[in-house]
């Protein structure tokens, strides 16, 4: 595992981020449930802030109204799946930029969302508004809930990211299992 330090490349995060949504469309988000089993989630919600954090309108999400209390450990996940990314890094031998980082942290509140980040929200699915999917799904997101982030690492493989994580300066750690 490759740990990036978070707060010095949370711009460089962000811009993963932006990237892996405009060939996804969502992050996965995973938390634990009362019988210790792992609850994956794709949330296309998800809006990172200026300092490790975002939120995410906690509308289609019934795991997190059951399971999902503030301080809840989550991990998200942004994978860019472009396919010219991905050609081009091949060819070349080496990922010039990330192909997945996750994000370590917690749930915070579930809160009535401000106006700007419904406006925020309204902004980045503006492309399809007026369609009845719009009308049906987004046209009344309301509450979020935030999420708190406090560690990042980026997908480790092999050759091909061993320089750019070396320019995130990040730190490989070991993990024992026992």
């Amino acid at each position: 595992m490759k740990n990036i330090p978070i707060e010095k490349e949370w711009k460089r995060i962000r811009e993963h981020f932006r990237r892996s949504r405009q060939a996804n469309s969502h992050f996965v988000i995973s938390l634990v449930d009362d019988e210790g089993y792992p609850r994956t989630m794709p949330i296309g919600s998800v809006m990172l802030n200026r300092e490790p954090g975002g939120y995410f309108f906690e509308k289609f999400t019934s795991t997190f109204s059951r399971y999902g209390t503030p301080g809840q450990k989550i991990c998200m996940l942004a994978v860019n799946t472009g396919r010219w990314f991905w050609i081009k890094s091949i060819f070349k031998g080496r990922f010039e930029r990330p192909p997945a980082i996750r994000l370590y942290g917690r749930l915070g509140e579930l809160r009535e969302g401000t106006p700007e980040e419904k406006a925020r929200f309204q902004r980045m699915v503006k492309p399809v508004r007026g369609t009845k999917g719009h009308r049906l799904m987004w046209e009344d997101m309301s509450r979020v809930r935030e999420l708190i982030f406090d560690r990042a690492e980026g997908a480790n493989l092999g050759k091909m990211t061993e320089a750019l994580w070396k320019e995130f300066g990040a730190k490989t750690t070991e993990r024992v299992l026992l």
